[in-house]
Formats: C-alpha cells, structure tokens, sequence
C-alpha cells in the first residue's frame, strides 16, 4: 500500500481550516492531524518543537492564524502583528528543524500594495504601498511569506503561499467587528430583520468591489498544489468583482430584509478593487462550483443553525 502523507493541519476550527477537514474527509492519500488549542499553544515554541518532534509530519499548512475586519485590526494593531508573527515563525522554523518537505501558508489579498494594476499578480507583492487600514496584519502574514521564501531559497525546501481573494462561507466568524464582509453583513441584517429595525448602516461608500470565493472552492484548489512544487505564491479567486452596495442589496434579498441600506462614506472605504490574477490555479484545471447567490444563500443557512445567531435574537 502506499504510505500516506502525514499532515499537520494548523487551524483546523477556523473557517478554512475545518473546511479543509471536509474536503480531505475519505480521501486515502492523506492522514491529517490536528490538535486543540488547550492542548497545544502555537504561540509557545518550546511546545510546538517537542508537538512536531513527536509526530514526523510529511506536510504542514498554517490555516492558523488572527483574522477580523478593518476596525478590529484598527484598534488591536499589537495583536495582530503578534500573534500571526508568532505563530508563523513558530511552524515555520520547527516544521524545517524536524524535517518536514512540503508546507502550505494561508496568505490573503489583503498582502498586496494598493496601487497596482488589477488583476493583480503574484509578482506585485512587496511592490508598493499597503492598504493602511490592514498593515498590522498585511505586514505580519508578509513576514510569514518572506520566511517561507527564505527557506525555499537557503534550504531547497518545498514552502510555498496560497493568496486567496475574500473568503466566506461554513464556518465564518459572525462576531460583529472581527467578522468579514459577508458575514458580518449577514449578522447586521438578520438582526435588523427580526428586531424590525428600518435600516442598517455600512461602512464607506459602497463603491469598492470585492472578489469573493467560497471557502469549500478555496481548499478545492488548495489540493491541487500539495503533490506538486508550486511557486512561492499561488493567487486564487473567483475572477469575479462585485461592489459592496451590490453586495449588500444581494444579501438583503437573501435574507428577507426590506429596510433602507444606509451608506456612511464617513468611514474609511479601504481599496477600492482587490481582484487578483488566478490564471496560475487556473491553468491546474481548477474552476469554482459555487457561485456567489449560491454561497451567500448557504452561508446564511448556516448562520442560521448556529448558537450565533440565537444568541442574537433575543
């Protein structure tokens, strides 16, 4: 029989991290572990090293890591260059001491300069200016990329990025200021819904536009580099753009909601267009399978189901 390939997975309660459990559920080439926070803390280095040291892991991914919205990463700057800077180098470094070959990083869009053309490739990294409303975290996950890339060149090691365009869908954080676009609207509708609120604020103009994927299309293309030797990073997207106000007037119909969309363009809009160029994963034979009206409907189902969303209608 063939051996199967010993996987680390970082994260794995996180949205893309438990969808990545989905999507290796049944599959015979890998044998994927992972570890609760109680038991294993990725900010103690001394605990991670004897974790790894115990396993033989043939792959890492890093899945792992703090994420949330514009204001939350405005007003917890420390805590978001920190932990992801911690955590990185903690994998990274032990995962090449106890010899580990292949490791995966969970980047983001949010890692690219602003003034680039659109789409952006992977070659604009490091290019240019960041969006400041996100440096704490853009400037933490590129250390993380600048150490994978530091081991690929010194050591011949097989690390590599994945820079996906926004993700949401099972799994997403629906916690007001920590949440992402999608989910964080959905919250604030569905509250204005049920408490009969007539109208519900947005941040910015509404003008920007977004390229959204959902997470279980993200990991899809995910496995297609971890039996190969991918470049450094590897964007994936949807290809598609579509501005917040468009968004949010998609969402209220998905919802139920007939109140007034309010846009305060007293707030911050953030770039004003993040499409990345996916012609790379592409090029593997990957295409999404969901669409946007599809994902939005099931990550509102699954709001739904969720402790979250009892706890906000009482």
């Amino acid at each position: 029989m063939t051996k199967k390939l010993k996987v680390f997975l970082a994260g794995h309660k996180g949205m893309v991290g438990a969808a990545f459990l989905r999507e290796f559920s049944g599959n015979s080439k890998y044998e994927i572990v992972t570890i609760n926070r109680s038991k294993l803390d990725l900010m103690e280095m001394s605990d991670v090293r004897k974790y790894f040291q115990s396993q033989k892991f043939d792959t890492v991914i890093i899945a792992s890591a703090r994420i949330g919205g514009v204001q939350d990463i405005l007003e917890n700057p420390v805590d978001f260059i920190t932990d992801n800077i911690v955590i990185q180098a903690n994998l990274i470094m032990l995962a090449h001491q106890t010899g580990v070959n292949n490791l995966m990083l969970i980047g983001s869009n949010r890692l690219y300069p602003i003034d680039v053309p659109k789409p952006i490739k992977e070659e604009s990294l490091n290019s240019g200016r960041l969006d400041p409303n996100v440096e704490p975290y853009a400037f933490a996950k590129i250390a993380g990329i600048k150490m994978i890339e530091a081991y690929r060149k010194q050591y011949g090691r097989n690390y590599f990025a994945v820079m996906p365009s926004n993700l949401y869908g099972v799994g997403d954080k629906y916690e007001g200021d920590s949440s992402h676009v999608i989910a964080g609207l959905i919250q604030r509708m569905h509250q204005a819904m049920v408490q009969n609120q007539p109208s519900v604020t947005i941040w910015g103009s509404g003008n920007p536009k977004r390229e959204f994927l959902y997470v279980e299309d993200f990991t899809k293309a995910c496995t297609l580099l971890l039996t190969g030797t991918p470049d450094l990073l590897t964007n994936i997207g949807s290809g598609v753009e579509i501005s917040i106000a468009d968004l949010a007037k998609t969402l209220a119909s998905t919802i139920g909601y007939k109140g007034n969309i309010i846009f305060d363009d007293s707030k911050p809009d953030g770039v004003q267009s993040k499409l990345i160029d996916s012609s790379k994963i592409t090029k593997l034979g990957f295409k999404p399978a969901v669409s946007l009206e599809e994902g939005l409907n099931f990550a509102y189902m699954q709001y739904l189901s969720t402790n979250t969303y009892n706890s906000c209608t009482r």
